[in-house]
Formats: C-alpha cells, sequence, structure tokens
C-alpha cells in the first residue's frame, strides 16, 4: 500500500511538474510572439513618423510657393509702376500725342487691371490652397499623433500583460517545485520507514523459525 501510494504520489508531482513545463513553454511562445508584434507596431511608428516628415515638407513647399507667388506679385506692381512713369514721361501738348497717349494709358490700365486681376486671382488660390494644405496637414498630423500614441498604448499593454503572465507562471513553476521537493522529502521518509519495517518483519520471521530449526 505505501509502495502504491508512493507511485501515485511520484505520478503526481510528475504530472505537476510536465505542466507546469508546459505552461513555462507556452509562456515562451507568447513572449515571442509579444516581441514579434512589438517590432510590428515599431515598423508602424517609425513609418508614421517618415508620414509626417512628408507631410511636414509638403507645408514647407507650399509655403515657398506662397514666396514665389509673393515675389510674382511684386514684380507686377513694379512693372505696372514703371508703366505709369513711362506714361507720365510722355505727356506732350500736341493733341495727336496727347490722343495717343490716353490710349496707351487706357491700354496699360486695361493691361494692369487685367495683371492685377490676374494676380489677385493666383494670390486667392494660392491662399486658399495654402489653407486647404495646412488644414489637411494638421489633421494628418493629429491623425498620425493619435495612431502613434494609440500603437505605444497597446504595446505597452501588451508588455505588461505578458510581464504579469510570465510572472504568474514562474510563480506557479516555483510552487510545483517546491510541492515536488516536499514529495520527494515525504518519499524518502517512507522508504526508509518501510525499510525498517522490512528489517523488522525479517527479524520477527527468523526468531520465530528459529527453534523450529534447532
Amino acid at each position: 500500500m505505501a509502495e502504491t501510494r508512493l507511485q501515485i504520489e511520484r505520478e503526481g508531482c510528475r504530472q505537476q511538474v510536465l505542466a507546469a513545463e508546459a505552461d513555462r513553454d507556452a509562456a515562451g511562445e507568447m513572449a515571442d510572439a509579444l516581441a514579434i508584434t512589438n517590432e510590428m507596431l515599431t515598423g508602424q511608428v517609425a513609418e508614421c513618423q517618415e508620414q509626417l516628415a512628408e507631410t511636414q515638407q509638403r507645408g514647407r513647399d507650399a509655403d515657398a510657393e506662397r514666396i514665389v507667388l509673393a515675389s510674382q506679385l511684386a514684380q507686377e506692381r513694379e512693372a505696372r509702376q514703371t508703366a505709369s512713369a513711362l506714361a507720365a514721361a510722355q505727356e506732350t501738348p500736341n493733341a495727336d500725342l496727347k490722343s495717343e497717349l490716353d490710349q496707351q494709358r487706357a491700354t496699360v490700365a486695361s493691361e494692369q487691371q487685367r495683371h492685377v486681376d490676374v494676380v489677385n486671382h493666383a494670390e486667392q488660390q494660392a491662399e486658399q490652397r495654402l489653407m486647404k494644405m495646412r488644414a489637411a496637414l494638421e489633421r494628418q498630423v493629429a491623425d498620425e499623433r493619435e495612431r502613434a500614441e494609440g500603437a505605444a498604448t497597446e504595446v505597452r499593454v501588451i508588455r505588461e500583460g505578458a510581464e504579469a503572465t510570465a510572472l504568474g507562471l514562474r510563480q506557479q513553476l516555483d510552487q510545483v517545485r517546491s510541492e515536488a521537493a516536499q514529495g520527494q522529502g515525504a518519499l524518502m521518509m517512507m522508504r526508509e520507514q518501510l525499510e525498517i519495517q522490512t528489517r523488522l518483519l525479517e527479524q520477527a520471521v527468523a526468531h520465530s523459525t528459529a527453534p523450529e530449526v534447532k
């Protein structure tokens, strides 16, 4: 009965050790999967940062385009002032020249107005496009920042869960090892008691059969 009980306890301890080792292997696989997920999320964060840099570069390009348009507007204004100065210098008392000059002035004024309209229209379009690009840039930056924060939060939660799981499995494994050690000690004690009882039984049998042999 003692040997049977010992075998049962030994089998129970072996099953507990196997279960603990299986849990440890599962925890290792989970840690590997979490490491792969962490690498993927890190790559996504890097990609978001690259997209943010590209968006900022587009914003800088839009600012450069606005500067070019402003320079063109200044050139148009300078040309208008030059035309006005030339028209003022060409004034003469002659009626024909005055009429021609009036026609030239009208033409210059018409051309100036056309250039002003074109420049104003181009400036308005550039300003509207710049406002749209800024709004899109701000939305994209906010979205990328929110995605990056969400990814960082998810990685932190997964990492904390993995650490807690690994800690729990480690504690369970330590407990199983402790119980196995205790079972081994009890097994050794039972073996010693069994050997003592066997020797006592052999001595009793030898003592009881000694007169018969005589």
